[in-house]
């Protein structure tokens, strides 16, 4: 069952086009990963699917209902299946009330049952009653990422946002906050990763989609492992170019893919044709003039008109 769905959906903040045309279902219990530069668009994606942001084209469903329909009104049920858990673990927690007092209150407020020590312990925080006491800025950011994590899980939704929910937290204790939200996933809640991190993706999005985005776009779409071990797009192919190899003794072996530009074209005015062309190491004029849509290619969508043929552009015949 579609939990949410994007149908051509496109939003405008002032100037800048966030979103353009998106294209994206959540089923139950899946995993769908997001990948991209920042200003790519993929936090404006996460608000789009909890319902934050009217778009300017295109709808949103939510079970099966447009909650931007004239008339709709949204129940709380509806409501409380998609959670989100944000990037800064300390400003969405309430700096004056210990974490159980936080913990409690959605309880009481939607009258469902649940004990906060029991949700603390599910997540790692033991002795709960110690961890209960505590106020955010006693915690560690991987402590309080957890918290974020038992808050959003407590109200039983059926989808969670997570933005970039690992990127504040130390490295020893990523792997823990991706593990419990795997556990989380395999208890029944569906995730929405947002991450820049394609390490990360990797390791949480394994036997999941991928959405890899650029300028507001899906560039490339697929199952994580076809997608970081073939990319396909230019945009995809750099980004993981420019990763350190695991083994320091081929640093020096390694070579990133030479985009003509380091920079992201500005967002207000947004090149024409395809919005890669101007950093792509392979643009042809076509490029610069028409606009590539997604089209199937070995399992996996693909937005650029040269897919397939890269090789023979960057090694042009003699």
């Amino acid at each position: 069952m579609k939990l949410v769905e994007l149908r051509q959906t496109s939003v405008q903040l002032g100037k800048v086009k966030a979103l353009r045309e998106i294209n994206l279902a959540l089923e139950e219990n899946e995993i769908v990963t997001v990948v991209g530069e920042s200003g790519c668009g993929k936090s404006t994606l996460g608000r789009a699917v909890l319902g934050l942001l009217k778009p300017s084209e295109g709808q949103v469903f939510y079970q099966g209902q447009d909650v931007f329909a004239p008339g709709f009104r949204m129940s709380d049920a509806l409501r409380l299946s998609v959670q989100v858990v944000h990037q800064d673990s300390y400003a969405s927690l309430n700096p004056v009330r210990t974490v159980g007092q936080q913990l409690a209150a959605p309880l009481r407020q939607h009258k469902l049952p649940g004990n906060v020590h029991e949700i603390l312990t599910q997540v790692g925080l033991t002795p709960a009653e110690y961890f209960a006491a505590k106020l955010p800025f006693q915690l560690s950011g991987g402590q309080r990422q957890r918290v974020s994590l038992a808050r959003a899980a407590l109200l039983r939704p059926r989808l969670i946002v997570a933005d970039e929910p690992v990127s504040g937290v130390d490295a020893t204790l990523r792997l823990a906050i991706l593990d419990l939200i795997r556990r989380l996933n395999g208890e029944g809640i569906a995730f929405l990763y947002i991450t820049h991190d394609l390490a990360t993706a990797r390791y949480l999005g394994r036997g999941g989609r991928m959405l890899v985005m650029y300028l507001g776009q899906v560039i490339e779409t697929g199952p994580v492992e076809e997608l970081l071990d073939n990319p396909l797009h230019p945009y995809l192919q750099a980004l993981l170019a420019a990763l350190p190899p695991l083994d320091p003794r081929r640093a020096r072996e390694a070579r990133p893919l030479p985009l003509r530009s380091l920079d992201m074209p500005d967002a207000t005015n947004p090149p024409g044709g395809c919005s890669f062309h101007p950093r792509c190491p392979y643009a042809q004029a076509r490029c610069a003039q028409e606009s590539p849509s997604l089209r199937e290619f070995g399992g996996q969508l693909v937005a650029c008109h040269f897919t397939g043929e890269l090789s023979d552009l960057a090694n042009p015949p003699a």
